[in-house]
C-alpha cells in the first residue's frame, strides 16, 4: 500500500502518518506470515517504515522488545525472490534485523 508509493515524494506525508499506526503495524506482522510470497513481501515494505523510523512511538519498540525472537525468526525465513532486487531486499532486511535487535535491548521498555 504505502510502502511502493514512498519513492514518491507526494507520499512521503502520508507514509510517516501511517508510521504512527499500532494497529496497521500489528496487521503488517500478521501478512508477513502469509504463505503468498507476493503479500509477504509487500507486508516487508511495510513493516520496514515502522521498523526504521527513528522517531518511533514508544508502544512499537515495546511491541518490538517483546515480540523480537519471534520476529527475528520470521524475518531471517523470509527470502526476496530472484534478481537484482533480491539484494536490495536482503540489505534491507539485514538493516531491520539490527534495528529490532538494537530496540529490543532498551532498558525500561518491557517489564
Amino acid at each position: 500500500m504505502c510502502a511502493g508509493q514512498c519513492h514518491d515524494w507526494m507520499y512521503t506525508g502520508l507514509c510517516h502518518a501511517h508510521a504512527g499506526w499500532v494497529w496497521q503495524w500489528t496487521v503488517s506482522c500478521w501478512w508477513v506470515q502469509d504463505s503468498s510470497k507476493n503479500i509477504q513481501i509487500s507486508a516487508f515494505h511495510i513493516f520496514k517504515i515502522f521498523v526504521a523510523n527513528p522517531n518511533k512511538p514508544r508502544e512499537i519498540k515495546v511491541i518490538l522488545a517483546k515480540n523480537h525472537e519471534r520476529l527475528l525468526a520470521l524475518l531471517q525465513s523470509l527470502s526476496g525472490g530472484k534478481g537484482a532486487d533480491d539484494d536490495q531486499f536482503e540489505e534491507e532486511k539485514e538493516l531491520i534485523i539490527k534495528e529490532i535487535q538494537r530496540v529490543s535491548r532498551l532498558p525500561n521498555l518491557v517489564q
